[in-house]
C-alpha cells in the first residue's frame, strides 16, 4: 500500500456572491493531492495480465511568471514543475499554464499557451469551452488531447459549502465534476498516456489536502480498482454488483483479474462496451 499526491487542481474561492445559506464564499483551498495511477499492460501481450498501481505527488510550491503574469507552480513526484495555475482576479476562474515537463513527450509544445481550467461563475445549462484534465497528454496517435473543448453545464450544486459543478462534453463528451476549491478527480500533468511498449497509464485522485496536510476531500476509486483507505490505496482483487428492477437481473458488475467487466444476458463487455465473449 502506497499513499500518493495527486493532482485534482487547484480551485479558488467564489467571492461574488453565496448561492445558499450553505455556500461558503470562502472556502479552504487544497494545496496537496493524494492519488492512485493504474498501469494497464496491452491487451494484445498477455489478455490475463491485470493492471498495476503505483503513487505519485502532485503540490503547489511557490510562484512563477510568465510576461509579467504570476502563477503558482505545481509540481509532481520527483520535484518536476509541470504546470503554473491562477485564477482571476474575482476568483470565479481557474487558469492553467502548461510547462515542457506537462507531458512526456517531446513533441508536445503548449508552454506559451494559457488554458482556462475551471469556470465557477456558470450556471445549469450554459456552454463553455475549457480544458480537458481527464485527457491530458498525448494519446496512442499522437495527437494532443490536452486542449480546450466544448463543455455543457449539467448542474451546479452546493454541498458542504463548496460549489460542485458537473460538466459534459470534452474530447470524449464524459462527465467531470468541479469542486470548488479542490478540482476534480483527474490529475492535470499528463493524466491519460500511452509508452512505447503499449502500457496505458491513468492517475485519479485519492485525496486533496491543504498545505498543513490536513485533509479536505476524499474521492470514491472503486471504480478504478483500488479502496480508498484514508487517503491510501488499497487493491480490491474481487467485488461485484447486481443491479435489480422488480427482482429481475438487469445487469452485474464486477472486477475480474483487475478489470472491470459488465455482465448482461449472458454476454461480457468491457467497462467501455467492448465484448468479452
Amino acid at each position: 500500500m502506497r499513499r500518493v499526491f495527486y493532482i485534482v487542481t487547484l480551485v479558488l474561492t467564489c467571492n461574488l456572491y453565496a448561492i445558499s445559506a450553505e455556500y461558503d464564499s470562502n472556502p479552504q483551498q487544497a494545496a496537496v493531492w493524494y492519488g492512485v495511477v493504474r498501469k494497464i499492460p496491452p491487451y494484445i501481450i498477455n489478455p490475463e495480465m491485470k493492471p498495476s498501481f503505483y503513487s505519485i505527488t502532485y503540490y503547489l510550491q511557490g510562484d512563477t511568471s510568465f510576461n509579467d503574469t504570476i502563477y503558482k507552480a505545481l509540481y509532481r513526484t520527483g520535484d518536476e514543475y509541470c504546470a503554473g495555475l491562477r485564477t482571476s482576479n474575482d476568483g470565479m476562474k481557474v487558469y492553467i499554464r502548461p510547462t515542457d515537463n506537462f507531458v512526456r513527450d517531446p513533441w508536445w509544445d503548449r508552454t506559451n499557451t494559457e488554458y482556462l481550467l475551471f469556470d465557477y461563475n456558470v450556471e445549469k445549462g450554459d456552454t463553455i469551452f475549457a480544458f480537458d484534465a481527464s485527457y491530458s497528454g498525448i494519446d496512442d496517435m499522437g495527437v494532443d488531447t490536452s486542449v480546450q473543448y466544448r463543455w455543457v453545464v449539467v448542474d451546479v450544486q452546493i454541498t458542504e459549502g463548496r460549489k460542485h459543478v458537473w460538466v459534459q462534453g470534452g474530447q470524449t463528451n464524459h462527465m467531470v465534476e468541479w469542486i470548488e476549491g479542490i478540482g476534480t478527480r483527474y490529475v492535470l500533468c499528463e493524466n491519460a498516456y500511452e509508452d512505447a511498449l503499449g502500457y496505458n497509464y491513468l492517475t485519479y485522485a485519492l485525496c486533496a489536502a491543504d498545505s498543513e496536510g490536513n485533509i479536505l476531500y476524499s474521492f470514491n476509486t472503486d471504480d478504478v480498482g483500488v479502496h480508498n483507505k484514508n487517503c491510501e490505496w488499497e487493491e480490491i482483487e474481487e467485488q461485484s454488483i447486481e443491479v435489480l428492477k422488480d427482482n429481475t437481473l438487469l445487469f452485474r458488475k464486477s472486477l475480474q483479474k483487475g478489470l472491470f467487466v459488465i455482465e448482461r444476458n449472458g454476454v461480457s463487455y468491457t467497462a467501455t462496451g467492448v465484448r468479452i465473449n
